[in-house]
């Protein structure tokens, strides 16, 4: 799958993707079941792929 974004749309979701992760952290942080936490924690992993491959983007290096 493919997306294409402009730049104010990339910015936009680079700030949804930040403050998505930070909400991780905290849930991660509070969890007191093991299967939830890690579960969260394979969604922080996504999350913060996601936002690498957007800042890299932003700055010209792309890769897959």
């Amino acid at each position: 799958m493919q997306l294409a974004l402009g730049s104010d749309e990339a910015e936009v979701l680079e700030e949804i993707l930040t403050s998505a992760l930070g909400d991780l952290r905290e849930q991660i942080y509070k969890a007191e079941v093991a299967e939830y936490k890690a579960a969260l924690k394979q969604r922080e992993a996504i999350v913060t792929n996601l936002l690498e491959r957007i800042r890299a983007l932003k700055t010209g290096r792309v890769s897959s």
